[in-house]
């Protein structure tokens, strides 16, 4: 392995051939941050084990840096006696809702559902709200939306039903993603428009020239006159 100088410390140090062109200037990110004259590190002892920690200055501007890692955070809190339920209440964001819905302001998934914290495992923020106001939950049944927002945690807007009370739910209010017709909302036509297009095509006009008066290409008339797509109308 090459040998190269650190450029803040001086100090030999070696790296990789298939690193040499990019790492090849410090020997830590102390003296890379430290060269740069931002995020310099400082030493700092964790609130719960008392442990060393390095922590950069521009987290101890935002106040954190505080611990060691999340499990000294959670022990931390779950210790000092800082509820659960206190602090779901916290979470919830104050800004007014025009559904009055109460909007999950913390951590959340890729789909939008809130996440909390209670005694250390992760929740479903929507169904500890359900838990919080009503009770238990069984394993088996599920916690739904009545106002199809996955970030509200109003148990109002909650309701408990099995996997096949939520697809039923879902067909009823037709937020399922194959929508045919005029009920997908990328469609450009109407079922009218689908009706004058056919009579068209039976007069032997171009498809083209239909496409074109419609504001639609060519194949998407060839495709209603076979009834590949707009067949149902």
């Amino acid at each position: 392995m090459p040998s190269f100088n650190c450029r803040y410390c001086s100090k030999s140090f070696h790296v990789p051939d298939c690193y040499s062109k990019t790492r090849g200037k410090f020997c830590s990110r102390q003296c890379y941050h430290s060269s740069r004259g931002w995020e310099k590190p400082v030493v700092n002892k964790c609130m719960w084990c008392n442990k060393d920690m390095i922590v950069g200055i521009y987290k101890l501007r935002k106040k954190a840096g505080k611990f060691c890692s999340r499990k000294c955070t959670q022990e931390y809190f779950h210790q000092n006696k800082i509820h659960d339920i206190e602090r779901f209440f916290i979470n919830i964001s104050r800004k007014p809702h025009k559904d009055n819905c109460w909007i999950w302001g913390a951590a959340k998934n890729l789909k939008g559902y809130g996440i909390t914290t209670v005694d250390l495992k992760s929740y479903a923020a929507h169904r500890y709200s359900w838990i919080i106001h009503f009770g238990q939950i069984s394993s088996d049944q599920l916690v739904c939306h009545k106002c199809d927002n996955p970030s509200c945690v109003n148990p109002e807007h909650l309701f408990l039903g099995t996997q096949k009370d939520n697809i039923q739910d879902m067909l009823k209010k037709g937020r399922q993603r194959n929508q045919f017709g005029e009920k997908n909302n990328k469609a450009k036509l109407t079922e009218n428009d689908v009706q004058i297009i056919r009579e068209k095509l039976k007069q032997g006009i171009s498809q083209k020239k239909i496409g074109s008066e419609f504001g639609v290409s060519q194949s998407s008339i060839h495709r209603i006159k076979h009834n590949i797509c707009w067949s149902k109308s």
